[in-house]
């Protein structure tokens, strides 16, 4: 039986829906931007299908921004085809400052309420039949002003019928009235849109109108090149993609390069053209960077013919933090990470086949001095926390590190677990903590590597203490008999008068711990002569 009808906008026309069951997508309006009359923006559907709650933008950094007030929407379109009672009148203009989200300034039609500020409905077209027309003007109570910044919000056509598999196809116009293009300023590669970071860098704009070409060395030319500025964090060899821009309906070719700088002079320092992507026409590369340095990654298209793309998407991977980490020592050692360090993601069991993700990811090495049972703990932390330690450091940033233990829950915070009381959300490795505990004997002189983080973005950064207990590490001087910070006649004279079998543990002068004073460990003394390391 068929959801009931609507017969005014403020009825149910398709029965109970939650309208936020699907989230809002967002992409550029390709090919679809003209001028109508003075201070007016039109856009033209042809046969264009949207999904629910998927929008492309008219108005805003992906699709060029505009002047003027806006003052009124009009619409003249035709419903083509509908899935799951998507009605006319559910073609849909929003307003809203980027990105795409609930709570914008203005929506014109659409049956789910996206929480905006002034909403408005069609005077027509409440129908799902394929033929039905919706016509009409809506005049804004407060019209909404534009001055071609940045601070703008964006306007947005689409589908304002939210529920799970829906979807419409319309032709005809939708008229911003009271609104121009603005002119597109000249594209400076040294003022970037966007900073690249590890991961995926989805979602960014590429400026198609006012790029200019740009020599990619024994790559060729590169058309309408854009400039994405990346940090190396560390010295070694990294990877840039832009093999998932493409889609099946976004084919579009590009050159992909990695620069010294952003001026005519600069370096190419590695390029590729055709190297993956579903036609084999996107870009990828891999080339060795010097940490610290700030680099251009620059994206093209193959030629001056290939269409805008729109947004793209630019993959990055390179050396993992964990070789870098800052050596502990035993005993206690102050702990602190920021929501700028990048999550990790690690194993959670014996097998490495599940995984968490461990947010502003800190590293730290710890080298045993004394091979043994040993426990890490940052009981009484600020916030929640979650560690892990391992023997091997991930390939790339990209690679999960495998954990010999972790620990989420083990022990009670200082502060910011819990809303009544400080809930046992601090971490503690050994043999009886649960989720994978640590079992078994450290090595003397291994290294093993330890990934310690907030147990998610929401819980803030964490700091504390993080503890290393286990076999009492030997002094680090055991030469220096006396303790003064040389090993020297006095230290001689103490050995010399314990000579021969020990009587009892310590055993002052029985460096290689065999039981007796003697020759071999005059040997070790004599050495270690001179000031202690």
């Amino acid at each position: 039986m068929p959801p009931p009808r609507r017969v005014s906008p403020n009825l149910m026309k398709r029965g109970f829906e939650n309208p936020m069951r699907t989230m809002l997508t967002a992409s550029a309006a390709a090919a679809v931007l003209a001028t109508a009359a003075s201070a007016d923006i039109t856009v033209t559907l042809t046969n264009t299908a949207f999904a629910g709650f998927t929008f492309n933008q008219i108005v805003g950094s992906l699709n060029g921004r505009c002047t003027g007030t806006l003052t009124a929407v009009q619409v003249d379109v035709t419903l083509n085809a509908s899935t799951a009672f998507t009605y006319a009148d559910d073609i849909c203009v929003y307003v809203d400052p980027e990105p795409l989200s609930t709570g914008g300034l203005v929506q014109a039609g659409g049956f789910s309420n996206l929480g905006a500020a002034q909403r408005y409905f069609w005077p027509n077209g409440a129908s799902s039949t394929p033929g039905t027309p919706c016509i009409g003007t809506i005049t804004l109570t407060t019209p909404v002003t534009f001055g071609a910044t940045a601070a703008d919000p964006a306007i947005w056509v689409g589908n304002g019928y939210g529920a799970a598999g829906t979807s419409g196809t319309w032709t005809g116009t939708v008229t911003l009235v009271g609104v121009d293009p603005a002119v597109e300023p000249p594209y400076d590669p040294c003022s970037p849109c966007c900073t690249l970071a590890y991961g995926a860098n989805g979602n960014l704009p590429f400026n198609y109108e006012t790029a200019a070409n740009r020599d990619m060395g024994a790559c060729g030319t590169a058309y309408k090149a854009n400039f994405y500025p990346f940090t190396a964090p560390f010295t070694g060899n990294y990877t840039f993609s832009t093999c998932e821009t493409q889609t099946a309906t976004n084919l579009t070719g590009t050159k992909l390069g990695v620069l010294t700088g952003c001026t005519a002079g600069a370096t190419v320092v590695a390029c590729n053209d055709d190297g993956c992507g579903l036609d084999g026409r996107a870009s990828t590369l891999s080339v060795a960077l010097t940490g610290g340095t700030t680099y251009q990654v620059v994206v093209g298209l193959d030629s001056a013919a290939e269409a805008d793309p729109g947004l793209i998407r630019i993959d990055v991977d390179g050396p993992s933090a964990c070789s870098q980490g800052a050596s502990l020592a035993f005993g206690a050692n102050a702990f602190a990470n920021t929501s700028a360090l990048p999550n990790y993601v690690v194993t959670t069991d014996a097998a490495a086949t599940t995984t968490t993700t461990v947010a502003f990811a800190q590293w730290y090495r710890f080298v045993p001095a004394v091979t043994g049972a040993y426990s890490f703990d940052v009981c009484g932390s600020v916030n929640d926390t979650k560690m892990a330690i391992g023997t091997v450091c991930p390939a790339t940033a990209g690679s999960p590190f495998v954990s010999l233990a972790y620990n989420d829950d083990a022990c009670a915070c200082s502060s910011g677990c819990g809303s009544t009381g400080q809930l046992a959300w601090s971490s503690r490795l050994d043999a009886a903590n649960s989720d994978l505990p640590l079992t078994g004997n450290l090595t003397a002189g291994a290294t093993y590597y330890i990934v310690l983080g907030s147990f998610g973005a929401g819980s803030g950064a964490a700091s504390g203490t993080l503890t290393i207990n286990g076999p009492t590490p030997p002094p680090a001087c055991p030469a220096d008999l006396n303790n003064d910070g040389l090993v020297n006649g006095a230290d001689l004279g103490l050995l010399l008068g314990n000579w021969g079998p020990c009587a009892g543990t310590p055993c002052l002068g029985d460096l290689n711990l065999d039981g007796v004073v003697n020759g071999a460990d005059l040997g070790l003394l004599l050495g270690a002569w001179g000031a202690c390391p």
